[in-house]
């Protein structure tokens, strides 16, 4: 997957969900902030809202439209976009966004579970993490569940080791099944192209 994805590593979790509270958690704490795209996966936002919030982290939601240079702060952990949103399809402009965060230091999250590294080449943006629910698309045949998280390994060390603590990593045959799943990415992504756009 990290080879797909052009990046340096890969970490598997439990779930999708899994790997999106992951990256968050690794990046939250009292007195940080973190941004999040509006429209992100409703479980998403009710761990932000539930659990990051009530432990003392700052969340605030941003619209696709939005100039998130104008949100950062001294305090900003973290970016997390997903794009397109999954309830309403608004996209974000990734690029955007992270040359603001990267100006600030400040690295940026997708979850790109929607486009897979087939159409949606995240790293390539400016993508410091991408978060992919591999239940979907990538594993293809509605038998598992997995998250991937893939970025550089100084990029996911917080998320490897939030993994460590909290036993949130993938089992093994689910791993082994999903190569199965790479292998017809590809083609699989182009007919559901084809599909929708029919």
């Amino acid at each position: 997957m990290a080879e797909l994805a052009n990046a340096e590593t890969c970490v598997a979790t439990g779930s999708g969900l899994a790997a999106i509270t992951a990256v968050l958690a690794a990046h939250a704490g009292p007195g940080r902030h973190i941004l999040v795209s509006a429209g992100v996966y409703g479980p998403t936002r009710v761990f932000c809202d539930k659990e990051l919030v009530p432990s003392g982290t700052d969340v605030e939601y941003f619209a696709h439209d939005v100039d998130v240079s104008a949100l950062l702060r001294d305090t900003t952990s973290l970016v997390f976009v997903e794009t397109p949103a999954s309830l309403t399809m608004e996209m974000w402009d990734v690029p955007a966004i992270c040359a603001a965060a990267h100006d600030r230091g400040v690295p940026v999250a997708c979850d790109a579970t929607w486009g897979t590294p087939v159409f949606f080449d995240a790293h390539a943006l400016g993508v410091d993490i991408s978060v992919h629910a591999a239940t979907k698309f990538i594993n293809g045949h509605s038998d598992l569940l997995l998250g991937l998280v893939t970025g550089t390994l100084d990029a996911l060390a917080g998320v490897r080791a939030y993994c460590d603590r909290s036993g949130t990593h993938a089992a093994p045959d689910t791993c082994w099944l999903t190569l199965r799943g790479l292998r017809t990415l590809a083609v699989r992504m182009e007919r559901h192209q084809r599909s929708v756009r029919a």
